[in-house]
């Protein structure tokens, strides 16, 4: 059983008496997290943070919990009085550890989901949560490991050096982004295309599409999130998915989004947060997790451009099943009908480029053969050899020239925007595997 509390949107648990030095659980969401060596001075604490008016500017709902009103915010968390330096990373774990896992030796992602969905953890602690997370998420995604144990840290004792040195550039990282938590659902009056930026979570089925609205439809971005009040937002997906989420809470948007993405605003992060309500209603082993924000880490590029444009699409299944000429048809066929269009790659590609990886095709260059990606990457890349199988291939802001002999090759599959209506993921019949 975790010790001390963990509060939620909405709610606190009170699930074992507090520890001496921490905040007793009737106080999580109205207080930013610290620790306190005294009553006394926790008293202190409560009456000037209620003297500088930390609550948030628009109170949109007030939520009975034991003994105290916890207040949320539709927009904005509330501000934090002026806190002291971080800590290091090795001090927030250790003190932390017993909340997030209570006597256990290993550490796992179900372990810190409720943590993540906490709208009172701040500061250095949402950046350690955030770290591990996005660590743990790595060690699954790359090489299938669930965990990581308490002697791999330098908590007890050396630890494991490199898994360290990994773990304390993460935690940098996330604290700086821990000061970069919008208040904006459109921080630039619009969606920015250079904000579109994988983090650390295997969320690129979702972005590739969303990076290609961006660049061609942004006002479908636009329409599609609205503020309802109390707290939550509506998100409405063009394929008829509908969904109301709250604001996801610091830790979330440290874990799943990046730098540039949380300077864009929320509506990232928002839209993250509805994805993985859907994945959740869906999934019994994803809906578990009780953080919606954790449930994105893998899905289905196809299903999402379907989702974003309201239309169904067309797969075309490729390492080397589809001939060279049908898919150079259906590429100018798609920049005539100025389609979406996406592609993915499989989990061991005959050749140099991400694998397990989903891509958006910006365009198709009929004179040169050559079919025009995006990494959601977004970043910049120079191979060490000539462009190709060999060693990759040259991109500027992930975009990526690829000639479609090799296209075909390396990737697992392409789908491609039809005018016929797609209907809403919620109707099961209208739900079927498509590659990512």
């Amino acid at each position: 059983m975790r010790g001390a509390f963990v509060c939620r949107r909405g709610k606190v648990d009170a699930t074992e008496p507090t520890k001496p030095g921490q905040a007793p659980a009737a106080l999580p969401s109205i207080l930013p997290v610290m620790h306190l060596p005294s009553t006394a001075a926790l008293a202190g604490v409560l009456l000037a943070g209620l003297a500088a008016s930390t609550e948030p500017t628009q109170v949109t709902r007030t939520v009975d919990a034991p003994a105290i009103a916890v207040h949320e915010s539709a927009v904005v968390h509330p501000a934090q009085p002026a806190a002291a330096a971080p800590r290091s990373l090795k001090d927030v774990i250790a003190d932390r550890w017993t909340v997030w896992c209570g006597n256990k030796t290993r550490i796992t992602i179900a372990d810190l989901a409720d943590e993540a969905a906490a709208d009172c953890v701040h500061g250095d602690e949402a950046a350690a949560c955030a770290t591990l997370i996005q660590q743990l998420n790595r060690l699954k995604n790359k090489r299938g490991i669930e965990g990581i144990d308490r002697s791999q840290l330098p908590i007890d004792g050396e630890g494991d050096a490199d898994l360290w040195k990994r773990l304390e550039l993460g935690y940098r990282m996330s604290l700086k982004k821990e000061r970069s938590i919008p208040s904006e659902l459109f921080a630039n009056g619009t969606p920015t295309f250079a904000a579109v930026r994988q983090a650390r979570e295997g969320d690129c089925w979702l972005l590739a599409t969303t990076g290609w609205m961006v660049k061609f439809r942004p006002d479908v971005i636009r329409a599609a999130i609205e503020p309802v009040g109390d707290g939550r937002w509506l998100v409405r997906f063009a394929n008829g998915d509908t969904v109301a989420v709250s604001t996801p809470t610091v830790t979330e948007m440290i874990t799943v989004n990046s730098d540039p993405s949380l300077r864009d605003g929320l509506w990232l992060p928002v839209v993250k947060e509805a994805m993985g309500s859907i994945i959740g209603e869906r999934n019994k082993a994803r809906g578990e997790i009780e953080s919606e924000a954790l449930r994105i880490n893998g899905g289905s590029g196809s299903a999402m451009l379907e989702r974003w444009t309201g239309h169904r699409v067309r797969v075309i299944r490729l390492e080397s099943k589809a001939s060279v000429e049908e898919v150079r048809a259906a590429l100018v066929d798609g920049m005539k009908r100025h389609a979406a269009m996406g592609a993915g790659t499989p989990k061991e590609p005959a050749g140099a480029i991400p694998p397990n990886h989903a891509f958006a095709i910006f365009g198709f260059d009929e004179s040169r053969d050559v079919v025009i990606t995006w990494n959601p990457w977004n970043n910049n890349f120079t191979p060490k050899g000539p462009d190709g199988r060999k060693h990759g291939y040259a991109r500027k802001d992930g975009i990526a020239e690829i000639p479609l002999a090799d296209f075909v090759v390396l990737f697992r599959g392409m789908w491609i925007e039809t005018d016929e209506p797609a209907r809403a993921s919620s109707d099961r019949s209208a739900v079927r595997k498509l590659p990512d």
